[in-house]
């Protein structure tokens, strides 16, 4: 696991008005014509033309590439694409890169590009942050570019592959690339009747793809080439079609919300639910919530993701990018600062002097500071507001209700319900039930027997809102001990507490007094105290958290069948005989999206997209590290996939 936030990018030279890369020693593609060799050994090989035409509504296709370049097979194949009719069916194409090519030698490749989707490609081209990144170009072209060793990436992707290009650079230079438990992996994943094809004909090749079960025969090359290798899963081709079946979402917060939206960008029916007459809660009384990233000096999984889904906000959400300071009070501070940005890049984080700070903040700043220019901040309700419901025909939205249990009922699950005290009218029947084909548990801290065993744990949080702005002239989010925010319609916001185990939603004046302070200390000379400000709202919210500050997110187990499965684990280490397959009983059609503490608003955008993923059998990674069943399999001592 690379040791950086950040991969290299790729080095490129180009030579005769071709490609070359100086770390594999090899082309890109043919100095006789990128396009014409491109189409005939992929497009072309894998009859996209004449498969499309049986495409309908609701049916996806999935390509996958190793070795994404400069993304010319993906270009050539969105405008065959365009060009044909593809009735309401959606293009998927995930495509592996180690190292991402630079952006100013993408544009110099001399092809036609539709103009709106080259546009959207260039905005939404990522940083080379290790990991997957979900680039929507259309509402029917969507690209999942996965950063980093296609070695250990593969393992993890979950995707029916309708089409696969075999697309590195030569084998006898990038051995990775083609190796057997590479071809078992992606082969895995293809589809009754699903074709690949490469260029090289080399006889690992050939053979490394028969034994896998594919039917590999070699056909016309292009150019110099005489022979090329063109394969099929034995079988019958049929388009992948997933029905957009209603979605009932029990929790309308911030996760709700992030899940309902990517939802509705599927066309997916959503009914939500909630136990508040409002959506949002006690957060819609925040005007501003820090969108800014979780890292650790140490890079895990989990810190990876934060910094993946920072950058998936920053494609995908209109937020004020004011930037952050985190003010460094001290040497120890200086130093961890230090070393955070040598594992990021410039674009990401830098120190700053006194001087700059002052100068970036509009204020007389005394310390030095860690600044993340892209940090920012949204006003929740306003995000928020446009989701009434009605952004599909099909949308319900039950407030005030309370699902007091759920059962599976052959293949629905079956929600107890009844209406919230303060709404139950004494002349009717409070009580009903619903029926739903699938579930999201996005219910913060709230109790649910089907998320117990995770032990989520209520975190009370309280921040200060000043009416009028005490700071007008500030420009950045201020860090220290709590966060100051830029004045925003006359509101200004100071946050926030973080009380364990709480739920208590009175406001705190102890907690008032410390924020003041934090205030005070963060921007003299106009302090916040509670005698010299008449107009400050204390406002209070419940965040739920988990054992390791880490969101939960997918399908939920068989409870029993895990505590089994772990067991067996424990006896086989006894025995000296080790569990080797992996979990597999979960629980059909629910889900949970929820533990997202202090960093709610930066992660679930990205998590909502990969629950999407999930429930619409859609290309994505599986992000082991998040899931439901970690806890169990941690205290078994059973290692999680990396």
């Amino acid at each position: 696991m690379n040791s950086s936030y950040y991969l290299p990018m790729a080095a490129i030279e180009w030579r005769d008005n071709a490609p070359y890369s100086p770390e594999f020693g090899d082309i890109y593609w043919s100095k006789s014509g990128g396009e014409e060799e491109k189409t005939h050994v992929f497009l072309a090989a894998n009859e996209l033309s004449t498969r499309w035409q049986s495409l309908s509504d609701m049916d996806q296709f999935v390509i996958a590439e190793t070795g994404f370049g400069f993304g010319l097979n993906f270009f050539l194949t969105t405008n065959l694409w365009r060009s044909k009719p593809r009735n309401g069916a959606v293009l998927h194409y995930v495509a592996f890169e180690k190292y991402l090519v630079p952006m100013p030698d993408i544009e110099r490749i001399n092809i036609d590009i539709d103009p709106t989707l080259l546009t959207e490609f260039r905005r939404q081209y990522p940083d080379p942050i290790p990991g997957p990144h979900y680039l929507w170009l259309a509402k029917d072209i969507c690209l999942t570019l996965i950063v980093g060793d296609i070695t250990e990436t593969a393992a993890n992707l979950c995707a029916d592959i309708d089409a696969l290009f075999l697309d590195g650079f030569s084998p006898s230079k990038n051995e990775s690339m083609w190796s057997t438990r590479l071809y078992k992996t992606l082969t895995s994943m293809m589809r009754e009747g699903a074709t690949l094809s490469t260029y090289t004909v080399a006889g690992h090749v050939r053979r490394g793809l028969i034994e896998q079960g594919i039917n590999v025969s070699k056909i016309t090359g292009f150019g110099s080439k005489a022979q090329m290798l063109k394969g099929q899963v034995p079988g019958v081709w049929q388009p992948k079609s997933v029905p957009r079946n209603q979605v009932t979402i029990i929790g309308a917060g911030l996760a709700g919300l992030t899940c309902q939206a990517a939802l509705t960008l599927r066309d997916i029916p959503v009914r939500l639910m909630d136990t508040k007459p409002n959506r949002l809660g006690a957060v819609e009384q925040i005007p501003q919530i820090a969108i800014s990233p979780q890292l650790s000096l140490a890079p895990t999984p989990q810190s990876r993701f934060s910094l993946l889904a920072f950058e998936f906000i920053k494609k995908n959400l209109n937020y004020n990018r004011c930037g952050k300071l985190n003010l460094l009070i001290n040497d120890v501070a200086l130093e961890k600062a230090k070393k955070l940005v040598n594992l990021s890049n410039q674009s990401l984080a830098r120190i700053v002097t006194s001087s700059e700070a002052s100068q970036i903040s509009g204020l007389d700043i005394k310390h030095n500071a860690l600044f993340f220019p892209d940090a920012g901040w949204i006003n929740p309700k306003q995000t928020f507001s446009h989701m009434d419901g009605q952004d599909c025909a099909q949308n319900e939205t039950c407030l005030s209700t309370i699902v007091s249990r759920i059962t599976k009922q052959k293949d629905d699950w079956l929600l107890s319900c009844e209406a919230a005290p303060d709404q139950a009218k004494e002349d009717t029947d409070s009580k009903f039930q619903l029926r739903a084909k699938s579930v999201v548990l996005a219910t913060g801290s709230m109790p649910s027997d089907m998320l117990q065993p995770l032990n989520i744990l209520p975190v009370r949080g309280q921040c200060l809102v000043s009416k009028p702005a005490r700071t007008s002239v500030l420009k950045t989010m201020l860090s220290s001990e709590a966060s100051v925010f830029p004045a925003s319609n006359g509101l200004q916001t100071v946050a926030s507490t973080y009380r364990r185990n709480s739920t208590d939603m009175n406001p705190s004046d102890e907690d008032s007094a410390w924020l003041a302070k934090c205030y005070e200390s963060l921007v003299p000379p106009s302090p916040v105290t509670l005698s010299s400000v008449g107009d400050v709202e204390a406002v209070v919210g419940i965040r739920a958290t988990t054992r390791d500050r880490s969101p939960i997110l997918g399908q939920i187990p068989d409870w029993q069948q895990l505590q089994a499965y772990c067991d067996r684990s424990s006896q086989g280490r006894r025995s000296k005989h080790k569990i080797t397959e992996a979990y597999i009983d979960y629980q059909p059609n629910l889900y949970a999206m929820t533990g997202f503490g202090s960093h709610g608003l930066t992660q679930s955008p990205l998590c909502a997209e990969i629950l999407a993923r999930m429930i619409n059998q859609e290309p994505h990674v599986k992000p082991h590290y998040l899931s439901p069943i970690r806890f169990a399999l941690r205290d078994a001592g059973i290692k999680l996939p990396s």
